[in-house]
Protein backbone atom coordinates (compact mmCIF):
# COMPACT_ATOMS: atom_id res chain seq x y z
CA UNK A 1 0.00 0.00 0.00
CA UNK A 2 1.45 3.18 -0.95
CA UNK A 3 0.86 6.54 1.04
CA UNK A 4 -1.87 7.45 -0.86
CA UNK A 5 -3.72 4.33 0.90
CA UNK A 6 -3.78 5.21 4.34
CA UNK A 7 -5.05 8.96 3.60
CA UNK A 8 -7.47 7.77 1.67
CA UNK A 9 -8.83 5.23 4.04
CA UNK A 10 -9.02 8.26 6.60
CA UNK A 11 -11.04 10.20 4.35
CA UNK A 12 -13.37 7.35 3.53
CA UNK A 13 -14.01 6.55 7.07
CA UNK A 14 -14.08 9.95 8.40
CA UNK A 15 -16.66 10.76 5.19
CA UNK A 16 -18.80 7.16 6.19
CA UNK A 17 -18.61 8.60 10.10
CA UNK A 18 -21.58 10.86 9.31
CA UNK A 19 -23.82 8.30 7.53
CA UNK A 20 -22.99 6.01 9.79
CA UNK A 21 -24.15 7.18 13.31
CA UNK A 22 -28.16 8.08 10.74
CA UNK A 23 -28.48 5.56 8.52
CA UNK A 24 -25.90 2.48 9.34
CA UNK A 25 -24.66 0.61 5.94
CA UNK A 26 -21.01 1.89 5.77
CA UNK A 27 -20.01 -1.58 5.51
CA UNK A 28 -21.06 -1.30 2.01
CA UNK A 29 -18.47 0.85 1.35
CA UNK A 30 -15.51 0.67 3.71
CA UNK A 31 -14.86 -3.18 3.60
CA UNK A 32 -14.30 -2.98 -0.49
CA UNK A 33 -12.78 0.40 -0.18
CA UNK A 34 -9.99 -1.84 2.21
CA UNK A 35 -9.90 -5.15 0.03
CA UNK A 36 -9.21 -2.67 -3.18
CA UNK A 37 -6.14 -1.35 -1.33
CA UNK A 38 -4.97 -4.72 -0.57
CA UNK A 39 -6.25 -5.22 3.11
CA UNK A 40 -6.95 -8.79 2.96
CA UNK A 41 -11.04 -9.79 3.28
CA UNK A 42 -10.95 -10.96 6.68
CA UNK A 43 -8.76 -8.15 8.05
CA UNK A 44 -11.07 -5.83 6.04
CA UNK A 45 -14.42 -7.31 8.02
CA UNK A 46 -12.20 -7.56 11.13
CA UNK A 47 -11.28 -3.52 11.07
CA UNK A 48 -14.65 -2.74 9.93
CA UNK A 49 -16.34 -4.11 12.58
CA UNK A 50 -13.49 -2.67 15.55
CA UNK A 51 -14.92 0.78 13.68
CA UNK A 52 -18.52 -0.24 13.90
CA UNK A 53 -18.08 -0.66 17.60
CA UNK A 54 -16.54 3.01 18.14
CA UNK A 55 -19.08 4.37 15.63
CA UNK A 56 -22.03 3.29 17.69
CA UNK A 57 -20.80 4.02 20.88
CA UNK A 58 -20.37 7.81 19.69
CA UNK A 59 -24.11 7.84 18.05
CA UNK A 60 -25.13 6.35 21.82
CA UNK A 61 -23.21 8.98 23.69
CA UNK A 62 -25.40 12.05 23.42
CA UNK A 63 -28.97 10.27 23.95
CA UNK A 64 -27.23 9.10 27.34
CA UNK A 65 -25.74 12.79 28.18
CA UNK A 66 -29.23 14.36 27.77
CA UNK A 67 -32.91 13.43 28.53
CA UNK A 68 -34.01 11.52 25.40
CA UNK A 69 -33.96 8.39 27.68
CA UNK A 70 -36.46 8.57 30.88
CA UNK A 71 -34.22 7.08 33.48
CA UNK A 72 -36.27 5.85 35.93
CA UNK A 73 -37.61 3.17 33.30
CA UNK A 74 -34.35 1.72 32.81
CA UNK A 75 -32.78 -1.61 34.38
CA UNK A 76 -30.51 -0.38 37.12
Amino acid sequence: MTALGPACLIAVFFLTAFISVVTGGTSLITVPVMMHLGINPHGAVATNMLTLIFLSSGGTVPFLKGQFIPRNRLVP
